[in-house]
């Protein structure tokens, strides 16, 4: 899912792509799982990124944030997050 960079950015209070990890890193967890799917849930783009294309991943709870190098941000669901939980 391709979401809105700029409006991303807005809603965590930070300006440059580079911050999103650090600013995600030192939320609460269930903050930051309220934003990343905030952010999903405004979104409607299905998008595919080329492996070529990809800058960073970083996984978040149940999230991975993908950044390209033209700045966007994709988000994908951990698939296998739910399964991880059921083990413990």
């Amino acid at each position: 899912m391709l979401v809105q960079t700029k409006k991303l950015l807005e809603i965590l209070g930070i300006n440059e792509i580079v911050d999103l990890e650090n600013t995600l890193e030192n939320m609460a967890p269930s903050m930051a799982d309220y934003f990343i799917g905030d952010a999903v849930a405004r979104s409607s783009e299905q998008a595919h990124i080329p492996n070529r294309n990809i800058q960073t991943i970083s996984t978040f709870g149940k999230y991975q944030i993908i950044t390209d190098y033209e700045g966007n941000i994709y988000v994908e669901e951990n698939c296998c997050h739910e399964q991880e939980e059921a083990l413990f």
